[in-house]
């Protein structure tokens, strides 16, 4: 496979998500946009280092470990915008069966995204706890540092009553048995779990890097890199926008 359909993927890509963000920011923002615009950011930001690879990994194949472990990033993200989609399908069939109103639909919505972005806090301060048990610093320290993490984000003072946001595998499992998101569901996590063998060292390390097959799985990595900015506009309500990402999707797959 040429490098230079990869690069033009890579510049598309990147000028697709500068876009998306534009439509974004020009709407009232609530958690839900902020975090649909961080993740065009983070897929801007990894395909741009990815086309800065791309030219050296003509010369030199075994960077395709870092190519990996950086779609490894995008990937999982794209597994996360259709898990959250996949939760906003079930609570849009709630509210339009009249189990829920408007209002407790748009809440339970945006209180998907919350714990997703609980989790970072969550970890952060069962390390804390860590920390003080074994002296590495003082608990009065850390018992502050827990403090003021629940007085800046609002948090429930006993921190481990917040939920947790599901693994990779269970939101596979769930997106997947919707067929709204089966499909996109299946792709990025497929991918998703071969790159993380990049990432994390084991039996497979060094007989995945450099094989035969990997080329034509760049290339689908890129287009599900893709596929998470047409996530995010199709969240963000920039319908337009999304089906013109769908058709550059499907562009680079029929040729």
């Amino acid at each position: 496979m040429k490098t230079t359909r990869l690069i033009e993927m890579c510049a598309e890509i990147i000028s697709y998500a500068e876009k998306v963000v534009i439509l974004g920011n020009q709407k009232d923002q609530n958690i839900v946009f902020d975090t649909c615009m961080s993740f065009c950011n983070r897929a801007r930001i990894n395909i741009t280092a990815i086309k800065a690879i791309l030219p050296v990994y003509d010369i030199n194949r075994e960077l395709e470990l870092s190519i990996g472990i950086l779609l490894r990033n995008n990937l999982l993200d794209s597994l996360i915008l259709t898990y959250l989609i996949y939760r906003r399908e079930c609570l849009t069939s709630e509210y339009r069966s009249g189990l829920i109103d408007f209002p407790k639909y748009r809440a339970q919505l945006e209180n998907e995204f919350t714990i997703l972005q609980n989790d970072h806090l969550k970890s952060t301060m069962a390390y804390a706890r860590t920390q003080a048990k074994l002296d590495i610093n003082s608990k009065e320290k850390w018992d502050r540092v827990i403090k003021n993490l629940t007085d800046k984000y609002g948090l429930a003072e006993d921190w481990n009553d917040l939920a947790r946001f599901p693994g990779p595998s269970k939101m596979f499992e769930e997106a997947y048995s919707h067929e709204r998101t089966k499909d996109s569901a299946f792709l990025s996590y497929d991918l998703y779990a071969l790159y993380s063998k990049y990432e994390h060292y084991g039996f497979f390390s060094d007989e995945l890097v450099c094989h035969p097959k990997n080329e034509g799985r760049l290339e689908l990595g890129l287009s599900i890199s893709f596929y998470t900015l047409c996530e995010a506009a199709f969240f963000i309500g920039e319908i337009e926008m999304a089906r013109e990402i769908e058709n550059r999707i499907i562009a680079y797959t029929e040729d």
